[in-house]
C-alpha cells in the first residue's frame, strides 16, 4: 500500500479509517466496526485468525454474539478459529489482511493519544 494510502484518521464516532479499508468498514458494520484478518495461523488442528474492533465494548459484544469466550481475549484482540471467523463476517465484521489489521491497530492507538 502506498504511503498516502496508509495515512489514517479517526472517523466520526471513533472508527478508524484507512484509505481502502474505511469504505468497506462503512458498508457492513452499521456503527460497529469489527475486523477479522485472514492470517490462518496453525494452532493444534485449527487455523486461527485475529478479531479486533474500534473499541473493547464492540469487540466483546461480537465475541459474545459469535460464541467466543472472553477468556480468549488477548488484551486488544481475540484469536478465533475459522468457523468463528465466518460467523463474525456473517455478523458484519470487515475482512482485512494481517497488514491492514496492524495498520488499523496503530491508527487506533495513535488516535487515543
Amino acid at each position: 500500500m502506498a504511503a498516502a494510502q496508509a495515512r489514517s484518521a479517526l472517523a466520526p464516532g471513533g472508527s478508524v479509517q484507512i484509505a481502502g479499508i474505511g469504505e468497506r468498514a462503512l458498508e457492513g458494520a452499521q456503527g460497529v466496526t469489527v475486523y477479522v484478518d485472514d492470517m490462518r495461523a496453525p494452532y493444534g488442528r485449527m487455523l486461527m485468525s485475529h478479531m479486533m474492533a474500534d473499541s473493547e465494548d464492540e469487540l466483546h459484544a461480537m465475541a459474545d454474539r459469535i460464541g467466543v469466550a472472553q477468556r480468549w481475549y488477548q488484551g486488544d484482540h481475540y484469536d478465533i478459529c475459522q468457523a468463528k471467523r465466518r460467523l463474525a463476517v456473517a455478523a458484519g465484521a470487515v475482512e482485512v489482511t494481517p497488514r491492514e489489521l496492524v495498520r488499523l491497530r496503530r491508527a487506533h492507538l495513535k488516535g487515543l493519544k
